[in-house]
């Protein structure tokens, strides 16, 4: 009997600080209610991050090595006329009707110029190569 009239008396006091808090949280409520129920809350526009501006100065190709150990070498000159960031020059090379792509992801400062090396190893199969450079930007 005694253990059912403690149950009783810890929910009520348990209903009572629970009311007690809820009635505590409208009055505090309105501290942080504006005073001009008509205004609205409007989101700022989204703005992307500036990007780089790569391009491509010149691309200068000279070969290297023999027989089984022959090369194309591509010196390609990027100038970035945009922000600072990172860009991925991409190099595709042709020769004998076999065609190999070579990736650089490399950093670009704003307003300067940048050369980067890309090597391609070949097996001579004659005849001339020709070369393709594009920077992405991600």
């Amino acid at each position: 009997m005694l253990g059912t009239k403690i149950v009783r008396v810890a929910a009520v006091a348990v209903l009572a600080v629970s009311l007690l808090l809820a009635s505590g949280c409208d009055s505090v409520k309105g501290v942080f209610d504006s005073k001009d129920d008509t205004s609205t809350t409007t989101a700022l526009p989204v703005t992307s991050m500036p990007k780089p501006k790569p391009v491509v100065k010149s691309v200068e190709a000279t070969t290297s090595g023999m027989d089984s150990h022959y090369y194309a070498i591509l010196e390609i000159t990027i100038e970035n006329k945009g922000s600072d960031g990172t860009v991925i020059v991409r190099a595709t090379l042709t020769q004998g009707g076999v065609t190999q792509t070579n990736d650089m992801i490399t950093n670009l400062d704003k307003d300067k110029t940048q050369t980067l090396p890309l090597v391609f190893p070949l097996k001579w199969q004659g005849g001339d190569w020709t070369q393709t450079v594009d920077v992405i930007v991600p």
